[in-house]
């Protein structure tokens, strides 16, 4: 039965090819998480390459009180710009290196007081 399914998937791939189709696969995430008891507003987030040939950004106007966004990416060695006004305070919070691995998820908390938790 397993090799079945294995030529099956070896078969899938290769006509793809043949015919120009890309399976794209987006393992990693990086999220960011409103923890802090009130509506974060202007949120931005920028994932760049520590090689700055790539980079992904998301907007949104406003996070309620535990919601979150996030963005999806292959990417393993980032950069991390978060922006966001909270209490109308501008706040900008940078993670230099962030290092993911396969299928690992990078975690950003907003607190109350404006600052930033992060990990994995």
């Amino acid at each position: 039965m397993k090799r079945i399914l294995l030529c099956v998937a070896a078969g899938c791939v290769l006509a793809g090819a043949a015919f120009g189709v890309r399976f794209v696969v987006w393992p990693n995430s990086t999220v960011v998480t409103n923890k802090s008891g009130s509506i974060v507003t202007d949120v931005t987030m920028t994932l760049s390459s520590i090689n700055d040939d790539w980079n992904a950004s998301r907007y949104v106007e406003a996070l309620a009180p535990g919601e979150s966004m996030k963005i999806r990416h292959a990417q393993n060695d980032t950069l991390v710009n978060l922006k966001f006004v909270i209490d109308g305070a501008a706040i900008v919070h940078e993670e230099r290196y962030v290092d993911l691995w396969w299928g690992e998820r990078w975690n950003l908390f907003i607190n109350a007081d404006g600052s930033v938790d992060s990990g994995y």
